[in-house]
């Protein structure tokens, strides 16, 4: 069976219930088609490049399953319903999802990882000059 890939943005006021409904809702679908939930991922709030709804935030979860396309357009179809989904997009793997695809992907991925940023020592900024208005060598000119 083909995989496919759904990425959800949602308002970030939505709780842990709502979020586990979609899933739950997503999951239901899959069955009814044949197909199966491979991997859910909730990557948190993040902050939206542009403004959608009057939102400025949105909280990202992450679906990859297998199951035929009207599986796939009936999750669109519900998705399109929610009133607290902004956006949705899904894609298709060419390959499918195999049991090595499987694995790679119940690795935390990139967005859930904690950054390289965090585990960096912070650098001591106090050796800056701080007055960056009056660099240049001032004479007094007759």
């Amino acid at each position: 069976m083909p995989g496919y890939e759904t990425t959800v943005v949602t308002k970030p006021s939505i709780g842990d219930d709502k979020a586990s409904a979609i899933k739950t809702k997503i999951k239901s679908v899959l069955k009814e088609r044949s197909g199966e939930l491979q991997l859910h991922e909730d990557w948190g709030s993040r902050r939206l490049a542009f403004r959608v709804q009057n939102e400025s935030k949105g909280r990202y979860l992450y679906y990859a399953y297998t199951g035929d396309n009207t599986a796939v357009s009936e999750i669109e179809r519900n998705l399109r319903i929610n009133e607290d989904i902004m956006l949705h997009m899904s894609i298709r793997r060419n390959d499918g999802i195999s049991d090595a695809d499987i694995d790679e992907l119940k690795s935390p991925s990139p967005i859930v990882r904690p950054s390289q940023r965090d585990t960096r020592p912070s650098r001591d900024r106090g050796d800056r000059d701080r007055d960056y208005r009056d660099h240049r060598d001032h004479r007094d000119r007759d």
